[in-house]
């Protein structure tokens, strides 16, 4: 039987990879796509369902008929604070309550890393409690607060990621590849926090198999590469990639504490700004274990840091973006 599936949050970075992997085996799909967002890069043979995931009836209509819903829609770095509630939060109920109308078998929620936060040693792992930091990470977890008011109405599964890198990346991991090749990268502080991030290909192949697992219901996984890396090691490794020696530019840890202090009021104030929030976490210790998705979904991640991101620069230079 061919099992249908929605996807939100696409033409986004990872729901159109995940769209590929999908229609590359044979499914069939609908994109649940913004009225205002061009849906051309998305792979020829899908169904488009415009609509917004505030917009409950919009939701309901492309869920009918639907085996699988793949909840990615999500905002990271609004203009404004409210848009995390009611985009994150209140559409991940919208969702919700048209796969139990609906009669879905499963749904996968994108989540994240940052609904638990941060550390200052050691792994994060899905027995932790959570303490956001963030107006963006509390929005992700009222979304998994409101997940487990729908337990008994329908089968959801939690993957939370950190920040994931790959083919097909968003402009601002193109910005940092420029300035390591120009040798003008700032580092924060000594650069040896530790961080855990996921290859792209690695995280469509964890969302599938939470899809097909039986033992993914009502579970919170987390998916990243097999070992986190301190941050210079990942800037090392993108050196690497792009075949320049790394250079830094070493500034003071609490200059990045400032950003983040920063970031706190503008949050208080309704604001949100993408690089001053980016520099105020550029030191925090965001590091977790894969090890239940590893037992329970046979999760393993196949694809090394230094290959994903050979594979991410050379995206970047067919298209001449660096």
């Amino acid at each position: 039987m061919n099992q249908k599936a929605l996807v939100t949050g696409v033409p986004g970075w990872l729901g159109t990879r995940l769209v590929e992997r999908l229609v590359q085996q044979g499914r069939s799909v609908t994109c649940f796509v913004h009225p205002l967002v061009d849906p051309s890069p998305l792979p020829s043979g899908v169904t488009v369902a415009h609509g917004d995931v505030r917009d409950q009836k919009a939701v309901s209509d492309a869920a009918a008929g639907v085996t699988t819903i793949f909840h990615l829609a999500a905002v990271i770095h609004p203009k404004w604070t409210r848009d995390f509630d009611q985009i994150n939060a209140i559409g991940t109920r919208n969702v919700l309550e048209a796969a139990a109308t609906a009669g879905v078998k499963r749904v996968i929620f994108a989540s994240s890393n940052a609904v638990q936060g941060s550390l200052r040693s050691g792994l994060m792992d899905e027995t932790g409690q959570c303490h956001p930091e963030s107006a963006y990470g509390r929005s992700k977890m009222i979304a998994e607060q409101i997940i487990k008011e729908f337990d008994q109405k329908i089968s959801v599964a939690i993957i939370r990621s950190p920040m994931f890198y790959g083919p097909g990346q968003p402009a601002r991991m193109t910005r940092l590849m420029r300035m390591i090749r120009n040798g003008r990268v700032p580092l924060f502080g000594s650069g040896d926090n530790l961080r855990s991030m996921s290859y792209i290909e690695n995280l469509v192949d964890a969302m599938l198999l939470a899809e097909q697992s039986p033992k993914a219901a009502g579970e919170v996984y987390w998916i990243s590469d097999e070992q986190p890396y301190t941050t210079i090691e990942f800037m090392q490794a993108i050196a690497g990639a792009l075949g320049v020696p790394l250079k830094l530019i070493r500034l003071p840890g609490l200059m990045a504490r400032g950003s983040e202090l920063a970031d706190k009021v503008l949050e208080m104030c309704g604001y949100h700004s993408e690089n001053i929030h980016v520099v105020g976490e550029s030191t925090k210790w965001i590091a977790c274990s894969i090890n239940k998705a590893k037992k329970e979904l046979g999760y393993s991640p196949t694809i090394s840091l230094q290959q994903g991101l050979q594979n991410a620069v050379a995206w970047c230079r067919e298209r001449h973006l660096l």
